[in-house]
């Protein structure tokens, strides 16, 4: 709207009063909207004088099309003058055309016809509905792909990127276990003055030991980039892109987080010896799975709620305060820094439907043994909640998105 704002009163300005006006732009919608006349200088020297339209024929004199079938081509028909082939496939003619003879080429290949599969059924072409969902199937089975070799060209970026930062991620992964280590000297210290507790010391040990991997594995900071991204207007950029944000941001997750792993777990472990006589793990395989499915779950839900606040900055200028006090919350409530099993007993029923306790808790216990009677419970839960926040997540997104605007694309 701003933008849009400012052409206008550019164009009459120059219009009404006759007024010439330098515009310096790398965006080359305002260049075409507003100027008759380009000059473009490369490192001090002018290197072009002349309309828009001369500018491009001189850069770039062909186009490039790319056009695809349904069915195989069974030939290749007359192409008009300044068509060149560059490859044909059985369902993909890529040609380059002259930019003078691009309409020309368009309609000879457009008056091919649109050939269709015939129906399973034998009853003649698609149509339709049946048409659509067809066309739609081609396309997501077509971006699935795409989007998988995205994420791991995304992901090898990060992981490299992530690996330059090793000794600062080293400290911050020592920091992450000072809070369980303090709070278990104080549970031992509790035990051995005679407190009780339900749940055993083992467990207690346990727990402690390895919830701040758990912590680790299922965070997420994605709000504060991605809510800086929408404030700033570097959003603008990933939206012409052929790639969401979203992706960017998980690879990102999932690259520090690998990283990460690799430094805590000896650490952990290191742990896991000083308190051996106490510490026990299950050799269950179904728990194992159970408890890597819960990780995996949530994380999704820590990611969604991220993307849920940060989509807010599409109408609030600040989200930080809204984000430490979501921070807050699940540190309590989660369990992050007591166990939910010691709780006052009438707290049992909200605590154990509540989102905190999916996003770290709930895999715990299912590794531990104490969800074993709930698990099933525990599991519909924790996909009911994973639904809710991702469904949350994109209805926030593309509200937001339909009123953005910035600047940088």
């Amino acid at each position: 709207m701003a933008k849009a704002k400012v052409r206008n009163f550019l164009s009459r300005v120059n219009a009404e009063l006759g007024t010439t006006i330098l515009l310096t732009s790398h965006d080359m919608d305002d260049v075409e909207t507003l100027c008759h006349r380009v000059v473009v200088i490369n490192h001090g020297a002018q290197c072009f004088d002349g309309d828009l339209a001369t500018l491009r024929r001189s850069l770039r004199p062909r186009k490039q099309v790319r056009v695809s079938f349904t069915d195989a081509l069974p030939g290749l028909p007359a192409l008009p003058e300044g068509v060149r082939v560059v490859d044909i496939q059985e369902r993909l003619l890529h040609l380059e055309v002259e930019r003078d003879h691009l309409p020309a080429a368009l309609a000879t290949v457009t008056s091919w016809g649109i050939r269709h599969r015939p129906r399973r059924d034998g009853r003649g072409p698609r149509r339709g509905h049946d048409r659509a969902l067809h066309q739609r199937g081609q396309a997501v089975r077509a971006t699935i792909p795409r989007q998988v070799r995205v994420f791991a060209s995304l992901l090898a970026r990060d992981l490299s990127v992530t690996l330059t930062y090793r000794g600062w991620l080293a400290l911050l992964q020592i920091s992450n276990l000072v809070v369980p280590v303090i709070s278990l000297l104080a549970w031992q210290g509790a035990l051995a003055l005679g407190a009780t507790v339900p749940v055993s010391t083992q467990y207690l040990v346990t727990y402690f030991v390895m919830v701040s991997v758990v912590s680790m594995l299922t965070s997420s900071w994605t709000t504060s980039f991605l809510s800086e991204s929408i404030r700033l207007g570097h959003l603008s950029s990933w939206l012409v892109r052929p790639c969401s944000t979203h992706l960017n941001s998980l690879a990102n997750n999932v690259g520090e987080k690998l990283v990460k792993l690799l430094l805590l777990v000896p650490m952990v472990g290191v742990l896991a010896l000083l308190v051996r006589g106490q510490f026990g793990l299950p050799t269950d395989p179904r728990r194992w799975l159970g408890f890597v499915a819960g990780i995996v779950m949530a994380a999704g839900i820590t990611f969604a709620l991220d993307v849920i606040i940060a989509s807010l900055a599409f109408w609030i200028e600040d989200v930080t305060g809204i984000d430490r006090f979501r921070g807050l919350l699940a540190r309590v409530f989660s369990g992050a820094i007591v166990p939910l099993a010691l709780f006052p007993s009438w707290m049992a029923g909200p605590l154990g439907v509540q989102p905190f306790r999916f996003m770290l808790s709930f895999p715990l216990e299912v590794l531990l043994g104490t969800a074993e009677g709930s698990a099933a419970v525990g599991f519909a839960w924790q996909v009911g909640w994973l639904v809710f926040f991702a469904g949350a997540a994109g209805l926030v997104w593309r509200r937001g998105l339909r009123g953005y605007q910035g600047a940088g694309a």
